[in-house]
C-alpha cells in the first residue's frame, strides 16, 4: 500500500508539472507575439507622426504616403532578392574557370541601376503628393534621411 501511495503521488506531481510547464510555454509565446507586434504599431505611429510635424502632411496625404511607400517596399523586396541571387550565383562561380564573371557583374550593376532608379521615381512621387508650400520641408527631410544613410556606409 506504501508503494502505490508513492507512485499515485508521483504521478500527480508529474502531471502537475508537465502542466505547468505547457502553460509557461503557452505563456512566453503569446507574450512574444505581443511584443513582435507592438514595436511595429509604435513605430507606424511615430512615423506618420513625424511626417505631420516634419513635413506638415495632413491625413489623407499620410495615407497616401504609407500606401505608396507599402507598395515601393514590396517591389524592391523583389528586385533586391534579384540583386541577392545575382550575387549568389556569382560567387557560386568561384569553382568554375570558365565563369563569365564579366557577364555576371555587368547584371548586378544592371539591377542595382534599376533599384537605384526605382528608389529615386519612388520619392519624385512622394513628392507630388505635397503641396507647393510642403515642398521645403520634404526637401529638407530627404537631405536628412541621405545624411543618415551615408553616415551608415561608413
Amino acid at each position: 500500500m506504501k508503494s502505490t501511495t508513492y507512485n499515485t503521488l508521483k504521478n500527480i506531481l508529474i502531471g502537475a508539472l508537465i502542466v505547468i510547464n505547457l502553460g509557461c510555454v503557452w505563456f512566453i509565446f503569446q507574450d512574444h507575439r505581443k511584443m513582435q507586434d507592438a514595436p511595429r504599431d509604435r513605430q507606424k505611429g511615430r512615423f506618420e507622426a513625424k511626417l505631420k510635424k516634419d513635413i506638415g502632411l495632413d491625413d489623407a496625404q499620410v495615407k497616401a504616403f504609407m500606401e505608396m511607400k507599402k507598395k515601393h517596399m514590396q517591389e524592391m523586396h523583389i528586385k533586391m532578392s534579384r540583386v541577392q541571387d545575382l550575387r549568389k550565383k556569382m560567387f557560386d562561380g568561384l569553382d568554375n574557370p570558365n565563369f563569365n564573371i564579366d557577364a555576371q557583374t555587368d547584371s548586378i550593376a544592371q539591377s542595382q541601376k534599376e533599384l537605384d532608379m526605382m528608389v529615386f521615381a519612388h520619392f519624385r512621387e512622394l513628392k507630388t503628393i505635397c503641396r507647393p508650400d510642403q515642398y521645403e520641408a520634404f526637401d529638407k527631410a530627404m537631405e536628412r534621411i541621405q545624411a543618415r544613410i551615408n553616415k551608415k556606409k561608413f
